[in-house]
């Protein structure tokens, strides 16, 4: 069952405890909570056809920005939109104020 949230700071303090588990965490926290908190339509399950893939999670690519390109895929993807890459660390000490993270 999602939690419906009603702000960003609702959203980080529901988050905050979940540790380092990005994996497990990341589509039930694009897909149910932030996708609702910011009124956007969430990930269209994935298709076989890569060309109607436009907003998914783990969305193929192929990178360009190195001298050789290199596939590989990106966590969420909105065309013409975002993409997110997630990357969720354990709590060691070094929490990051609610203010960084304001928008």
């Amino acid at each position: 069952m999602s939690v419906a949230l009603q702000s960003v700071d609702e959203l980080i303090d529901h988050w905050k405890p979940s540790g380092g588990n990005e994996m497990a965490n990341f589509p039930i926290f694009a897909a149910e909570q932030l996708t609702q908190l910011i009124g956007v339509v969430p990930p269209n399950p994935a298709a076989s056809d890569r060309q109607i893939n436009d907003n998914r999670f783990e969305r193929i690519v192929t990178f360009t920005h190195t001298s050789k390109p290199i596939n590989g895929r990106i966590d969420l993807n909105r065309k013409s939109c975002l993409i997110l890459e997630t990357k969720q660390g354990s709590d060691k000490g070094n929490a990051i104020s609610k203010d960084l993270l304001s928008y």
